[in-house]
């Protein structure tokens, strides 16, 4: 995950003391602010001092600034620009360049031309693509091509129903990212692969992909194909204020990874156990297997985020402290 872009520095006129003159202009102790916006009182301290970088990645700083601003009555667009024309996360990076006759000169000490040198990385891209589509990243994939011999693989992680199971890290390698898009109200998500009669994997295209968090309100509904069905874990989010909201299968592989805004219903049914993480626990209601789920012993007091794994006939996860 990205880290955030290193604190501007503070001064007058800084956007951290923006908010704090609007703060104090509706007479709003902080402590106020923070409890209306369902956050600690470390949050908004840390937006009034510019100390962007103990908030995480950019994307959690833009969801913070975005719903202070709405409390003060402040203009979001406005206050996100200027975070992002502060903190300097538009500014291109450097160009570096390297004359020809330098990078000739150091290959001709190891004994081998430029000309030589252009061979062996073409070769070697050749061999990474090759090497990336030789074989099935998913578990729907490996369900495809062993779907006619009439044996179907053990999915990673498989637990009969009543287990319960340690959180698993979800890993990079092998994640197919879903990202969220706007259409009507609605919004879609990359498919997943999909068995056909004959046994072999099609890919369904995903949509065009837009900003993480930039949609409207809607409902989503997400079950992954090609799992069979006693594996299946069925969670739905109703979301009453905005929240960070990731789920992961069994194989680690991201099912859903988006800032879901107030109003959306998020439907979700994947190879269980389910690795759920969430920015704002109070501000989000779920069921789990068709029965009400009370995420509150795995809520962090201090940052209102939970995690917990949905899988089986219990759940398990960090308790809050």
């Amino acid at each position: 995950m990205a880290q955030a872009p290193a604190d501007p520095p503070a001064g007058s006129g800084s956007l951290g003391e923006e908010l704090r003159a609007a703060r104090e202009a509706r007479h709003l102790a902080l402590h106020k602010a923070a409890q209306d916006m369902h956050v600690g009182d470390e949050i908004l301290q840390q937006l009034e001092q510019d100390n962007y970088a103990a908030l995480g990645a950019p994307i959690f700083v833009h969801g913070h600034l975005r719903n202070y601003a709405r409390l003060l009555g402040l203009p979001p667009d406005e206050v996100l620009a200027k975070y992002d024309q502060a903190a300097g996360r538009l500014a291109a990076p450097p160009l570096v360049t390297q004359r020809t006759d330098n990078l000739n000169r150091m290959w001709r000490d190891v004994g081998l031309p430029a000309s030589s040198i252009v061979v062996i990385v073409v070769l070697v891209v050749l061999a990474v693509v090759w090497w990336r589509h030789r074989a099935p990243t998913s578990p729907a994939a490996v369900v495809a091509q062993t779907a006619m011999s009439g044996s179907l693989p053990s999915a990673p992680g498989a637990v009969s129903a009543g287990a319960v199971t340690p959180a698993q890290q979800p890993t990079a390698a092998g994640e197919e990212a879903r990202s969220a898009t706007s259409r009507g109200g609605e919004r879609l998500h990359a498919a997943a692969p999909i068995v056909n009669t004959t046994g072999a994997a099609r890919v369904q295209p995903a949509p065009p992909k837009s900003a993480v968090g930039e949609h409207a309100p809607g409902t989503v509904s997400l079950t992954e194909q090609g799992v069979p069905a006693a594996m299946l874990v069925h969670v739905k989010f109703s979301v009453h204020e905005a929240s960070w909201i990731e789920v992961y299968d069994a194989a680690g592989k991201r099912l859903y990874y988006s800032l879901a805004p107030a109003g959306d219903n998020i439907e979700i049914k994947g190879a269980g156990p389910l690795q759920v993480f969430l920015g704002n626990s109070p501000g989000v209601s779920i069921e789990y297997n068709g029965a009400v789920f009370d995420q509150a012993p795995f809520t962090q007091p201090n940052t209102n985020t939970a995690r917990f794994t949905l899988g089986g006939s219990a759940a398990v996860g960090k308790p809050g402290g």
